[in-house]
């Protein structure tokens, strides 16, 4: 699709939407800044659902992954090479370790939970 196919807010709405993390409010009110936060909140899910900026930002996110310069799968791995590199400075290895545990969700606490005065332990699995 191409963007002329939108209107301009609409494109201001999907652009804003996708550099902002998904926030579909914020996207909204930047787009339309005389609109009400509430007025934002129903808005953007209305404009989520329309076909050309559905089509619109998608095809966006496809661009982004390919403009990429590495994959989540490259970084892990070279990351894991760092790691298992007995050359390399313990210091380099140790940050290496940290992102790739960051990357995997390695470094998630583990959920404890107390139920009826008796403490429950959920346990990541291997």
């Amino acid at each position: 699709m191409k963007s002329k196919e939108l209107k301009d807010s609409h494109k201001a709405f999907a652009d804003e939407y996708l550099v902002n993390g998904f926030n579909a409010t914020q996207a909204y009110l930047k787009a339309y800044p005389d609109s009400t936060e509430e007025a934002a909140e129903s808005s953007a899910s209305r404009l989520l659902s329309n076909a050309k900026v559905k089509e619109y930002i998608e095809e966006q996110k496809k661009q982004i992954k390919e403009d990429a310069v590495m994959t989540k799968r490259e970084k892990l791995k070279l990351l894991e090479s760092w790691i298992l590199d007995r050359e390399e400075r313990k210091s380099v290895r140790l940050k290496a370790l940290e992102m790739h545990n960051k990357m995997t969700g390695d470094n998630e606490p583990e959920k404890i939970e107390h139920v009826a005065g008796i403490q429950v332990n959920y346990n990541k699995p291997e």
